[in-house]
């Protein structure tokens, strides 16, 4: 195993570590702690974009992803992620990795949502410039749903 090899699987560690960390302690402090200040962010495929009113094309960058995943604060009991499968090129500073997210909301409902994350790297592995995240577009649109009656139940 090469030097930068194990260098982007730390990255990739620390990446999705911060991701359950923010949803665990209800804050976006780690959200940009593996990830360039000018990484981009960016949901696929493009007809799920679409089917929710965005262009094919929309990223997110750090800041608006960060407000993105805030605005699920509320709804939040519980979320965390599990790693399937990591595949790694070293060469062109890549990798994917298969997810299921666990989560459980406030009202006691949960689901598992499935994605492929696409991640590319800095040229010394250390950040994660790019993310391109695929995603199980049924359970997604679900999981939003789910989301927004349980803030509409906190708001009632």
């Amino acid at each position: 195993m090469s030097e930068l090899y194990g260098t982007i699987q730390k990255t990739i560690d620390q990446y999705f570590t911060s991701l359950d960390e923010i949803f665990a302690k209800k804050s976006i402090e780690s959200a940009s702690r593996a990830r360039t200040d000018d990484c981009t962010f960016t949901i696929a495929p493009a007809s799920f974009l679409r089917d929710n009113g965005m262009p094919p094309d929309h990223k997110l960058t750090n800041e608006q992803r960060a407000g993105y995943m805030k605005s699920q604060f509320p709804a939040m009991d519980h979320a965390e992620s599990e790693s399937v499968q990591t595949v790694i090129d070293a060469h062109t500073k890549t990798a994917v990795v298969q997810k299921r997210n666990h989560i459980t909301l406030v009202n006691g409902k949960s689901i598992t949502t499935e994605c492929a994350v696409f991640l590319w790297f800095t040229d010394d592995g250390t950040k994660v410039k790019k993310i391109v995240q695929f995603t199980d577009t049924a359970e997604t649109k679900k999981y939003l749903g789910m989301v927004k009656e349980a803030i509409q139940e906190l708001n009632a």
